[in-house]
């Protein structure tokens, strides 16, 4: 009796389940939390007044390297460390990743002449003097 009750209200009636119709509605919904957490981050960063890049690399299961974004941060005594972006990167020289950088703090509403520091990992197009990325992140902010 209870089963067969069970089987028939959910066979095609959803009671009060709530749904969204519109793959639409959903993305919008995922928009605002997206630009909420960026302006949250954004102020926070900006109260601080500077910020260091954790920049890092790895391949995805497709063979394609993704580059984290991170900026680390003091607010009110205490580190903070906030993921901003995750791209993939096209081109994997010094270059291509300080214009993945500054495309990404833009993307945040920040300044990059606020970058006060860097941490990556000793690939060698991260680590370098002439052409690597700390040296362009160098001539950027000097």
């Amino acid at each position: 009796m209870k089963s067969e009750k069970h089987h028939n209200h959910n066979s095609k009636d959803r009671g009060n389940l709530v749904t969204f119709i519109s793959h639409y509605t959903i993305d919008n919904i995922i928009t605002i939390i997206y630009n909420q957490i960026k302006s949250t981050i954004t102020k926070k960063v900006k109260e601080a007044n500077m910020f260091s890049v954790l920049l890092d690399t790895k391949q995805d299961i497709s063979v394609f390297d993704q580059c984290s974004i991170v900026l680390r941060f003091v607010n009110n005594g205490m580190i903070n460390e906030r993921l901003i972006s995750v791209k993939s990167c096209i081109v994997s020289t010094g270059i291509g990743m300080m214009n993945l950088l500054q495309n990404a703090i833009e993307m945040v509403d920040l300044n990059i002449t606020h970058c006060i520091g860097n941490s990556t990992d000793s690939s060698a197009y991260m680590r370098g003097t002439y052409n690597e990325f700390t040296s362009w992140l160098s001539v950027a902010v000097p």
